[in-house]
C-alpha cells in the first residue's frame, strides 16, 4: 500500500508539474501575440501588417531587395493604386507563400510584384539550413492550417514542436521587446529606404562572395523552393491576381541565366517576368547601398 500511495504521490507531482508548464506555455504565447499587435516598429511589426492589417491593391513580395527597392508612394503615383511592401529581409519563397494564404484569407490584392532572389528563390544556399530557417517567421501562424502544411513541407517535425508557444516565439521574443519602444519614421508602407553609396571599389564591381551566395550564384537547383514557387503560382492564378515576376538590378550584372529555372516556370504558367537585372540604367554605383541592394536614389529611379 505504501509503495502504490507513493507511486500515486509522485504522479501527482508529475501531472502537476506538466499542468504549470502548459499554462506558462499558454500564456506566454498570448503574452508574445500581443506583444506582436502592439509592435511600433520591426520585422514582426511588418509582417503582422502585410498578413493581418493592410489591404492594398497592389502588394511587393520577396527578400530585401524586395523590401528596399519598390517605393509604394512611387507605385501609387504611377498607376493610382494603393501599394504596400511586404519584402522581409533574408527570406523568399517560403515564407511568401504562407503570407499569401493568410492575405488571401482576408482579400484578394489586384498584383503582386514578386522580386526573385536566385539564393532564397531557386538554388541553395549555405544559411539555410534545409530551408528551416524561413520557418522561423511563420511558426507564430502555426494553428492556421495553411501554415502549417507550408511548415510541415520544410520539416516534418514542425508539426509537433509548434504546439509549444515557447518554441514558435524563441528567436523573436527579444526583438517583440525591443519593438515596442523603438519606432522607425522611416518605414512607409512596408517599405525600409536604404541610404549611403559603395565607396570600396572593390565592391563596385558586384561579384563578392557575399552578394555572389545571396544571388544563388554557381549554386545548385533547390527542389523545395522550385515546388514552393509553382504552388505560389497555383494559389494566385486560381484567384484572378495578376502576379508579375522581377528581376531587379544588380550593379555589374552581365547575365541574367541564373533566373532561366524561373522563366521557364513562367512561361509555362503564362505568368510575366520582368528583367532589370543587367539593365543598363541601373549600372551606376550611386544607385547602390552595396552589390545587390538599391539605395534611395536608385529605388526611387
Amino acid at each position: 500500500r505504501d509503495i502504490f500511495k507513493d507511486m500515486k504521490k509522485y504522479l501527482s507531482y508529475i501531472f502537476l508539474f506538466f499542468g504549470i508548464v502548459a499554462v506558462v506555455d499558454y500564456g506566454f504565447g498570448l503574452s508574445c501575440e500581443w506583444l506582436q499587435a502592439h509592435a511600433k516598429s520591426g520585422v514582426e511589426r511588418g509582417i503582422y501588417q502585410f498578413a493581418r492589417v493592410q489591404t492594398s491593391d497592389i502588394i511587393v513580395m520577396g527578400s530585401s531587395r524586395a523590401h528596399h527597392s519598390y517605393v509604394p508612394s512611387v507605385i501609387n503615383e504611377i498607376t493610382g493604386m494603393s501599394a504596400f511592401n511586404g519584402g522581409v529581409d533574408g527570406n523568399g519563397i517560403v515564407l511568401s507563400n504562407g503570407l499569401r494564404h493568410l492575405i488571401y484569407e482576408r482579400y484578394v490584392p489586384e498584383i503582386i510584384l514578386y522580386d526573385i532572389t536566385p539564393g532564397f528563390d531557386i538554388t541553395t544556399n549555405e544559411m539555410d539550413e534545409n530551408n528551416v530557417r524561413y520557418c522561423g517567421y511563420l511558426r507564430p501562424y502555426f494553428f492556421n492550417e495553411h501554415i502549417r502544411e507550408v511548415l510541415c513541407s520544410v520539416d516534418y517535425w514542425e508539426r509537433f514542436k509548434n504546439y509549444s508557444a515557447m518554441f514558435r516565439y524563441n528567436s523573436s521574443i527579444i526583438e517583440l521587446l525591443k519593438d515596442q519602444f523603438i519606432f522607425d519614421s522611416r518605414i512607409k508602407d512596408g517599405y525600409e529606404p536604404l541610404g549611403g553609396l559603395i565607396k570600396n571599389e572593390r565592391l563596385k564591381n558586384g561579384n563578392t562572395g557575399k552578394s555572389n551566395m545571396l544571388m544563388g550564384d554557381e549554386a545548385s537547383i533547390d527542389q523545395l523552393k522550385m515546388n514552393t514557387i509553382e504552388s505560389f503560382i497555383s494559389g494566385v492564378i486560381d484567384s484572378d491576381t495578376r502576379l508579375i515576376f522581377i528581376a531587379s538590378p544588380r550593379l555589374g550584372a552581365v547575365s541574367s541565366d541564373l533566373f532561366n529555372p524561373i522563366k521557364e516556370v513562367c512561361c509555362r504558367y503564362n505568368i510575366e517576368f520582368w528583367d532589370y537585372y543587367c539593365d543598363s540604367a541601373f549600372q551606376n554605383p550611386e544607385y547602390y547601398a552595396d552589390q545587390v541592394h538599391l539605395n534611395v536614389e536608385g529605388a526611387i529611379s
